[in-house]
């Protein structure tokens, strides 16, 4: 279900659109993280309360499966759809698949695409897909990470075929989005940005040194805030965002902005064991790129509910 905010917008250029565009979907909680599977997550999905009422402000768009044209455009076309697993089975040793897998994993992408393409058109001024699985780790032709398809790069295909000629792709998951910057790290069109912790290389996935900044064309369009260790804070995040986010995105002057929004660097958070609070960024803030760029955020929970 993709959803559009009914409320006028205020203060920019898109006076005709709705506030926000939101994707969520119930059936997206057969897909399991584990071979125990995660009952939290199971209840929020199916008992959405922490939607607070948003969704009936929200007008319902329809959601459809990515189709495989879309899925060409990042991943190998025998890895886009290849046939569902028939029992349990893993991808790598973190990444579990069942025969609910790829149905899951097209609906997220397909849902990203939806919402992506949506803003860029003008018809939301900004969105957010509340979907499993994630995407930021997958590869072209490899998941990992419990990623199948890269939700953030088929968002920022479809978003450009909707006429969005620049985008950035900001990801502030405390895990590298290797998959992200890999598929387009020389292409000019899409800048990466992330902020990850990398521990000099011990830290999962390994990949994000500061002195990966693309190739070709792109050079220069990847930048890595690479964290040397644990217990960053927002004051941290918010030198970051200061010094060297804000400066490059001003420069680039995106047309559309899509946040891998992983909120695993929150405070509590046993794996990522970084100290962001709610007040902080980039919690708690809508970065100011302008009135004419469009935010589409595509949230992933802490491996703590309580730090979410």
């Amino acid at each position: 279900m993709v959803y559009s905010h009914g409320h006028l917008n205020r203060g920019h250029n898109f006076a005709s659109s709705p506030d926000i565009s939101f994707f969520w979907n119930h059936v997206l909680g057969l897909w399991p993280f584990t071979t125990e599977g995660c009952p939290a997550d199971e209840w929020d999905l199916e008992h959405p309360t922490w939607l607070h009422g948003l969704a009936s402000q929200c007008v319902r768009l329809p959601c459809v499966e990515a189709p495989p044209e879309l899925l060409h455009t990042i991943h190998r076309p025998e890895f886009a759809y290849g046939e569902p697993a028939n029992t349990h089975a893993y991808f790598t040793p973190d990444t579990y698949v069942n025969r609910y897998s790829s149905t899951c994993a097209r609906l997220a992408a397909g849902g990203c695409a939806a919402m992506a393409a949506a803003v860029a058109r003008g018809e939301a001024a900004n969105g957010a897909a509340v979907v499993r699985p994630p995407g930021h780790h997958a590869e072209s032709g490899t998941a990992m990470g419990f990623c199948f398809f890269n939700n953030a790069g088929i968002a920022a295909k479809a978003a450009q075929a909707a006429g969005a000629s620049r985008i950035l792709i900001l990801d502030w998951d405390v895990h590298h989005g290797n998959g992200t910057q890999h598929i387009f790290e020389d292409d000019p069109s899409v800048l990466f940005m992330s902020l990850h912790r990398h521990d000099s290389g011990h830290f999962y996935p390994g990949t994000g040194d500061a002195n990966e900044v693309g190739y070709g064309s792109g050079t220069g369009y990847t930048v890595n805030v690479a964290w040397p260790r644990a217990g960053m804070t927002d004051g941290d995040y918010l030198a970051a965002f200061m010094h060297i986010v804000l400066p490059i995105a001003y420069e680039y002057r995106p047309s559309l902005i899509i946040v891998s929004a992983g909120y695993d660097a929150a405070l509590g958070d046993p794996i990522g064991g970084c100290r962001l609070t709610a007040e902080g960024p980039p919690f708690n803030a809508r970065p100011p790129f302008g009135s004419a760029c469009r935010p589409c955020s595509l949230p992933r929970r802490s491996y703590n509910t309580f730090s979410d």
